[in-house]
């Protein structure tokens, strides 16, 4: 498969214009009140203060100067700590893994590889924090393909990748799937 990885550095950074149509705009950079920041505000309250923690996908960085020993990639957002695609990323393993949206374009085939290299970041017993599209809401792109995550998706990761289900599966009221899986030791 082309990825015109121009399209989607622009697809994600084009935080300046919340008119242009098409482009990635998080919620909160309009609405401070907005369901996605409560989400934040629930994963910061449950880290300790000594845990080591990646964002991977992290975007504009929006846990930085909220949660300490904290590291954001992204491999598109020049907001991260490290301009890098997750599969190449090589540091770790940490604490706890947040990825909220990361996993979501292209292929299940290559979210599988995705999955595979959170897993691989995460301390035996540590935790990973998932927050995926299922397709419920009409997504504009026109040059990206968004892949609509089931909970059967959820549960067939869960067993090959050794992973357990420790907070509920919930549909949030963006119409995303959020749960939090722990690394098995």
């Amino acid at each position: 498969m082309f990825i015109d990885s121009d399209y989607i550095k622009e697809y994600f950074t084009n935080s300046t214009d919340p008119t242009k149509e098409g482009y990635w705009r998080p919620r909160y950079l309009d609405d401070p009140s907005s369901e996605n920041l409560k989400e934040y505000d629930t994963i910061v309250e449950e880290i300790n203060d000594n845990d080591s923690v990646v964002d991977v996908g992290c975007g504009y960085h929006p846990f930085k100067g909220r949660i300490r020993n904290l590291i954001g990639i992204d491999k598109y957002n020049q907001a991260a700590d490290v301009v890098i695609d997750m599969l190449d990323y090589n540091e770790g393993p940490f604490d706890v893994v947040i990825a909220l949206g990361a996993t979501n374009l292209f292929s299940f085939e290559l979210i599988d590889k995705q999955i595979e290299k959170l897993v691989s970041l995460c301390k035996p017993g540590g935790k990973i924090y998932m927050r995926v599209n299922p397709g419920l809401e009409k997504i504009v792109t026109p040059k990206l393909n968004f892949c609509s995550w089931t909970l059967q998706h959820i549960g067939d990761y869960t067993i090959k990748h050794n992973l357990e289900i420790i907070k509920p599966i919930e549909l949030t009221r963006n119409l995303r799937y959020i749960w939090l899986w722990q690394k098995q030791k």
